[in-house]
């Protein structure tokens, strides 16, 4: 199998169980306050902005790109060391944070990352729920490899 890798924008966290999430969506509109309200409930930092997608021999995986693995961008407090996943991550999730999201869905659509299909959401950007709407995507249509 290739081992093809790009580095994609996006952040990314990964859940307890290390399945990985990738968060897009234009500047400023949360992914890294996003990133950290789920490191608060037990996620891990894989890497902010910038996130390098691989194939690998059981399928995609995200890790930080070198230069910028355990550093996260803290709006109003500047660039921060975070503790990291050091490893990568399986890529089971894609969220767009998006004012325009729909309000409901039928099912999930579906991102093409380097070949392979990942789950994707569009959700309204509300910091206060997004963390409950992550999980429960992940939880409800997350990719397991």
């Amino acid at each position: 199998m290739s081992h093809e890798t790009q580095i994609y924008p996006a952040s990314c966290v990964a859940s307890p169980a290390k399945q990985a999430v990738l968060i897009t969506g234009p500047s400023g509109i949360g992914k890294s306050s996003l990133c950290l309200l789920l490191i608060d409930r037990g996620y891990t930092l894989v890497s902010d902005d910038q996130t390098m997608l691989q194939i690998a021999d059981n399928g995609l995986q995200a890790s930080a790109a070198p230069n910028i693995a355990g550093m996260m961008e803290i709006r109003n407090l500047g660039i921060i060391p975070i503790p990291h996943m050091a490893e990568r991550a399986a890529v089971s999730l894609h969220i767009r944070l998006d004012p325009k999201a729909p309000r409901f869905i039928d099912s999930p659509d579906s991102q093409n990352l380097l070949g392979h299909s990942i789950p994707s959401f569009a959700i309204w950007p509300d910091l206060a729920t997004a963390p409950l709407k992550v999980e429960y995507a992940l939880r409800l249509y997350g990719k397991k490899d």
